[in-house]
């Protein structure tokens, strides 16, 4: 087995990501668990998944979720914290997002933060298996892990949109009466190409697509909301800017710029070949991409790169997020419902007041938006834990007071 062989330079990792001599194996421990999924395929299997996916990130699709239920969401679940005696921002922001994926995708019943609640600690299991312990629940290895959250949520969801499907064709339903989610794409894809997929190898599309929607913006909205209140603690001439979207959504950018939620991406060479850079890799050898380092190389982000700065200057032609969302053909289609629009370094509606019917702002963004306004700051009774450099950059724990913002 070849040595991997690990890159920090942002340069050289996005050429790897676009490079179409190397396949994705980040993920292809899911394969036996949940079968080929959009994230383990390549070629025109892929594209055909790919093109599936994208009908569900259009921008008219994200801009209806975000002014409807994505907003009613957000308020209502911060209105509810602000309530509760010990409110915390992890437990928020993933009922949230739970809420939020669970529509985009077509799991029905997350709608209360019980179920949201419970299918995020099943999703939480299926990914880290027996690790994942939350006081007062069965501990589930990734496999019962994956039984239960296909009983209790995804093959229910699949069997009412399949019948939903045959009232359609009989001419009973409209195309615009049909649910707007994943689980409704995949099955009339299947259909209109006459390809039967049976309800295993959806339910495994379909668990893939809601840990990825659930986790970058939850593990994202404590960062932003923890950098955000600290630089205005600094900069108290800034505050005023906590009610301003578009600021927001490019803070949302800086912070998963410096805390990607997936801190390390493999690409496997499938041929002998040379980089650019005159880095060479063998058949089969597997390249690391440290993207919590590549996202910190001044030669891309400037000065300083490692501080957070909302209203940081990149002349490079990238992603403000950097490589967080990764790269190439397999670049995140959800990277939008996360931190919005633009995405590109270089553009920008800031100049522009006039109202955009596509632009977006973000889940995130309008998660902590919301907190600010209603008075949310880091519980000064409970100190918020620090990050350990040993572990994932996420928190586990972020407790909230809910006050006027000072």
């Amino acid at each position: 087995m070849e040595q991997v062989q690990w890159i920090t330079d942002f340069g050289v990792a996005e050429e790897i990501l676009r490079h179409k001599g190397f396949r994705e194996v980040t993920f292809k421990g899911l394969v036996p668990l949940v079968g080929p999924v959009i994230v383990t395929l390549e070629g025109p299997v892929h594209r055909e998944r790919r093109l599936i996916g994208s009908k569900l990130f259009t921008a008219l699709r994200l801009k209806t979720a975000e002014t409807s239920f994505v907003a009613e969401i957000t308020r209502r679940e911060v209105a509810e914290a602000s309530r509760q005696s010990q409110p915390d921002l992890v437990r928020l922001s993933y009922s949230v997002m739970a809420q939020t994926a669970g529509r985009m995708v077509g799991l029905d019943g997350l709608g209360s933060p019980e179920n949201a609640a419970e299918a995020v600690y099943l999703l939480s299991a299926l990914v880290s298996g027996t690790q994942a312990r939350q006081e007062g629940k069965p501990v589930y290895t990734r496999r019962a892990a994956r039984d239960e959250l296909r009983k209790r949520f995804i093959d229910p969801a699949i069997a009412r949109r399949r019948n939903l499907l045959n009232l359609y064709g009989a001419g009973r339903l409209s195309v615009g009466e049909l649910p707007s989610d994943l689980i409704t794409l995949l099955l009339l894809h299947t259909h209109q190409a006459e390809r039967k997929w049976d309800t295993r190898q959806i339910a495994g599309e379909v668990a893939f697509y809601a840990v990825a929607a659930i986790d970058t913006t939850a593990s994202l909205a404590p960062h932003l909301f923890h950098h955000l209140y600290h630089y205005c603690q600094a900069n108290p001439v800034q505050e005023n800017r906590l009610t301003d979207p578009r600021f927001l959504r490019n803070a949302a950018a800086e912070a998963l710029r410096l805390h990607p939620a997936i801190p390390t991406i493999f690409r496997q060479a499938t041929t002998s070949l040379k980089l650019k850079s005159g880095l060479e890799f063998a058949e089969n050898q597997t390249a690391g991409i440290y993207v919590k380092e590549a996202n910190r190389d001044a030669s891309i982000f400037g000065p300083y790169p490692e501080e957070f700065r909302p209203d940081r200057i990149i002349q490079a032609k990238t992603r403000r997020a950097g490589l967080s969302f990764g790269g190439g053909s397999h670049l995140c289609l959800g990277r939008e419902l996360a931190v919005g629009t633009p995405e590109l370094a270089q553009t920008s509606f800031e100049n522009d007041d006039s109202p955009n019917e596509t632009e977006l702002f973000g889940v995130a963004a309008m998660l902590v938006k919301e907190l600010f306004a209603q008075g949310a700051r880091p519980d000064p009774g409970q100190a918020v834990p620090e990050l350990s450099p040993f572990a994932r950059d996420v928190y586990h724990t972020y407790p909230l007071n809910f006050q006027q913002f000072d």
